[in-house]
């Protein structure tokens, strides 16, 4: 009950709180005057990949569907999945378009898919989001030891790396431990949709291509902006970044993430400013890259509409 209270509250506490902080502590207005200075080349670019990244994160919640016996079709999974990363963007927490969407592929009157009811379809979503976890956290572990301060960078690094071998020793040690027996089916399909041998290479290799797409996001912004970012910036502290979004009282990561990549700007001798500018400008691309999901809903509205006016019609028949 607190944490679903705080989840609903402090979102619109810490975003806007953090904004105003950077609003003030770094310049904020001469960072939203180089937003206008967009090459619409790379903002097209940014948009397109943004647009991918669900396409693939979409396959991946299908294959990892499949491997704990639950059947999704491509086309819906896509479609679902825009939906779903749409709503996270708009909703409080972040997460509210994964539960939204793991509610739809579960709700009892689904006409395409099997009915699998909503907590094995929540699962599915949850495992699936975890899936990322195995190509992000080795990433951000290495950015950590490199842009964090010392002593703390052999901290968090060595956390983040505790954390990828928890996600994937624990799922094979669940059956010992008695704390987590009530949660034995979700480590047992974790491991059966991520670990094994055979599946563990693809659901890897779509986490890798998925990272890939966000960074490659971020850097779309940064040129889009004309600001340069070194290969070994990109691909150490952009997923510090990423990982700094997965806080989950925010809305969208908006806040966090501009704090995050000023932070990692400034460690790194760039102006604070241009990460501002470059973090805002990601923001917006990856919005953009989901407003597809908007379709989905004017699509399913206009079902609804059509069927009631059937369900009218019929009614409205005269009797003989």
């Amino acid at each position: 009950m607190i944490f679903q209270l705080a989840q609903k509250v402090l979102p619109w506490i810490i975003t806007p709180g953090l904004l105003i902080f950077l609003w003030f502590r770094v310049d904020g207005a001469q960072a939203l005057a180089r937003l206008g200075d967009l090459h619409p080349g790379w903002l097209i670019a940014g948009v397109l990949l943004a647009s991918g990244q669900v396409v693939l994160s979409a396959l991946r919640w299908r294959l990892t569907a499949r491997h704990v016996g639950i059947t999704i079709s491509k086309g819906w999974s896509i479609r679902e999945y825009f939906l779903g990363t749409l709503l996270n963007q708009l909703l409080p927490g972040g997460v509210g378009g994964d539960l939204f969407r793991a509610w739809r592929h579960g709700r009892k009157d689904h006409r395409e898919q099997s009915r699998t009811g909503f907590f094995p379809s929540l699962r599915v979503v949850m495992i699936e989001r975890s899936a990322g976890y195995l190509a992000l956290l080795p990433f951000a572990a290495a950015g950590a030891y490199l842009w964090v301060p010392k002593p703390w960078n052999l901290v968090a690094g060595t956390l983040l790396l505790a954390v990828l071998g928890v996600l994937v020793v624990l799922p094979f040690q669940v059956r010992h431990l008695v704390l987590f027996r009530g949660l034995s089916v979700f480590f047992m399909e974790l491991r059966t949709a991520l670990l094994v041998r055979g599946v563990w290479e693809r659901q890897l290799f779509l986490s890798l291509l998925i990272l890939a797409s966000y960074v490659l996001v971020f850097a779309c912004s940064a040129y889009a902006l004309q600001v340069p970012m070194a290969p070994l910036f990109l691909v150490t502290a952009v997923p510090l970044v990423l990982l700094s979004m997965a806080v989950p009282f925010t809305i969208a990561g908006w806040g966090v993430r501009e704090v995050a990549t000023v932070g990692l700007w400034g460690l790194s001798g760039h102006s604070i400013e241009e990460g501002l500018a470059v973090s805002i400008g990601y923001g917006l691309l990856v919005l953009l890259g989901a407003l597809p999901g908007a379709l989905v809903l004017l699509i399913d509205a206009g079902v609804r509409r059509q069927e009631r006016r059937s369900r009218s019609n019929k009614t409205s028949l005269p009797m003989r």
